[in-house]
């Protein structure tokens, strides 16, 4: 038992500790501890390599510059205890229990166990790495009320298996996120309401399924490999940086709003409902984009560049914001029951690379353009005819009246104005 100041020389076994209020231990060369250790004081890793099977803080606890190993049972940080990482390797092959404060400040931790913070508690980082790296399933849980989310700064999931976010309470990286290869990163029930921030890059390198009907953030870029499955939430995927997608990325029922800078999908992206909108100043398809009935607005400040190699036919598209939106090569079509929606003082630079559908019961609409707003070049409109006539010789045989329902530049004829109404080219496409 410490009751005042003690500092370990090193190369030495105990078989239990305890410390009271007020004490200071620091543990220097190599030391183990075979039975517990209650620490109600001040108690540092120092620059010592050490071995812990089962810890109770009720004080302060330092990790300190070198190694912390725990190895039996499980660390629990009490309602009176703090928790600091330091700078050192610390390596928790027992579950994580935190009922107060715990914070990650730098260096490396390793967890190969679970992961629980206990209403009130909070966790929070402010640099270093956490690994959860264990080989069966892991779970962190974040169960306390507190206003601030369970954080960490840089997190990797390595390891196998399943790596499960528990509970009601919010994560956040402060840092990057990554998801490695053979590791799935799931909610566990589809009824929290927790969401997850990430205020660095996102990679996924295995599978990620938010099934939490909360938010999605990242702010930095969101990467998704080749052959790696990422299924969004039912609220909310922010994306404020890049987003490079090769695999597969799924947004269920909540909406998509992008505003990176480059949206690259050259794997397949499917978005099913929702309120969807893409900010950033440039959005290239090269895979498979399916929007189903969403829509789909570009809604950046500024120039967007927007492009694709497959044709992408839009349910309703809407463009606002300001700037120039140009349709900069690829086929774009608006579905005939849709319509195309200007709004703000953006112009869409079609470039004769949009159509407009039309079909056996309905046509695509251009909805009244605000004043402000512009689409400038060639757009191709499409009318879908019903053949006519007497039975039975000439029953596809009838006459039909084309207009153009957007006039050009007005001529000045004998002091009056007229505006004049021209298609400027007609193809056929003869089906039946």
């Amino acid at each position: 038992t410490n009751r005042g100041t003690f500092n370990s020389g090193g190369n030495t076994t105990y078989s239990a500790l305890s410390t009271v209020a007020g004490s200071t231990t620091t543990m220097a060369g190599t030391n183990t501890f075979n039975g517990n250790i209650t620490n109600a004081g001040t108690f540092s890793g120092g620059t010592g390599t050490n071995t812990y099977a089962r810890v109770t803080n009720n004080g302060t606890f330092n990790g300190g510059s070198g190694s912390n190993t725990f190895t039996t049972t499980r660390f629990s940080n009490s309602a009176t205890g703090a928790f600091d990482s330091g700078t050192a390797t610390n390596n928790f092959n027992v579950i994580f229990n935190n009922s107060n404060t715990a914070t990650f400040s730098g260096g490396i931790t390793n967890f190969s166990a679970g992961f629980t913070n206990n209403d009130p508690g909070t966790v929070t980082a402010t640099a270093g790495i956490v690994n959860f790296d264990g080989t069966a399933t892991q779970t962190i849980t974040n169960n306390s009320t507190a206003p601030t989310p369970l954080s960490f700064y840089n997190l990797n999931l390595t390891g196998t298996g399943s790596k499960r976010l528990s509970g009601s309470g919010d994560f956040s990286v402060g840092g990057d996120l990554t998801i490695n290869s053979g590791v799935t990163l799931t909610y566990v029930n589809a009824s929290n309401t927790s969401s997850l921030n990430v205020t660095g890059a996102m990679t996924n390198d295995g599978t990620y399924t938010h099934n939490s009907t909360g938010t999605l953030t990242v702010g930095g870029t969101l990467t998704n490999n080749s052959g790696k499955t990422m299924t969004l939430g039912t609220a909310t995927t922010t994306l404020n940086g890049d987003l490079n997608n090769a695999g597969t990325i799924t947004q269920n029922t909540g909406a998509f709003d992008f505003n990176g800078g480059s949206f690259a999908n050259s794997g397949t992206f499917t978005i099913t409902s929702g309120a969807n909108t893409f900010g950033g100043t440039v959005f290239n398809n090269t895979g498979t984009f399916n929007v189903g009935t969403a829509p789909i607005t570009f809604d950046n400040a500024g120039n967007t560049s927007i492009s694709t190699t497959p044709a992408l036919t839009f349910a309703n598209l809407n463009f606002s914001g300001s700037g120039t939106k140009t349709l900069t090569s690829g086929s774009f079509a608006i579905a005939d029951t849709g319509a195309l929606t200007m709004a703000g003082t953006t112009t869409l630079a079609a470039g004769g690379n949009l159509t407009l559908n039309s079909g056996a019961t309905s046509t695509a609409r251009v909805a009244a353009i605000p004043s402000g707003a512009a689409i400038s070049g060639n757009v191709n409109v499409q009318r879908y005819f019903t053949g006519g006539g007497t039975l039975p010789s000439n029953i596809y045989r009838s006459y039909r009246l084309l207009s153009s329902p957007v006039n050009s530049n007005s001529v000045t004829n004998n002091n009056s104005s007229t505006a004049l109404y021209n298609l400027a080219g007609l193809s056929y496409l003869y089906t039946g």
